[in-house]
């Protein structure tokens, strides 16, 4: 796997890993994001999409991101799953939850971003002519 693959970053002092999911798993998570967009031809207000997907969006969006993307992060000497409520749960505690936030947008923006901006360039052309 190709290092355009894998991202590799750190948050609040703890090293974290993931990979670029599979075509299909991020087409089927994309066809849920975009469910829940509304199209009206103004700007996306992407900072209220992202509270929404962490908030009502969570079991459906956010967890199958993490698990397509085999987030992991450095605990010790071990890497340990980002994967699950529980995984959560053993990972962050209600001070540090702004760093599970930070880490769900790195992983959704290592996933999505290419291809909101292309779509975005591409039907913004089509659009405008």
């Amino acid at each position: 796997m190709s290092n355009n693959n894998i991202l590799r970053f750190e948050i609040a002092g703890r090293e974290y890993v993931c990979v670029k999911m599979n075509a299909f798993a991020a087409n089927g998570i994309l066809m849920k994001i975009l469910g829940r967009l509304k199209l009206t031809g103004e700007g996306v207000d992407l900072g209220a999409l992202i509270a929404g997907l962490l908030s009502d969006g969570m079991k459906d969006i956010v967890l199958p991101v993490l698990k397509a993307s085999n987030l992991r992060y450095k605990d010790g000497d071990t890497m340990e799953d980002l994967h699950s409520p529980e995984d959560i749960d053993l990972a962050f505690t209600v001070d540090t939850l702004m760093d599970f936030y930070e880490v769900a947008i790195k992983v959704f923006r290592f996933q999505f971003e290419d291809v909101f901006t292309r779509a975005s360039a591409r039907v913004g052309g089509l659009i405008k002519q």
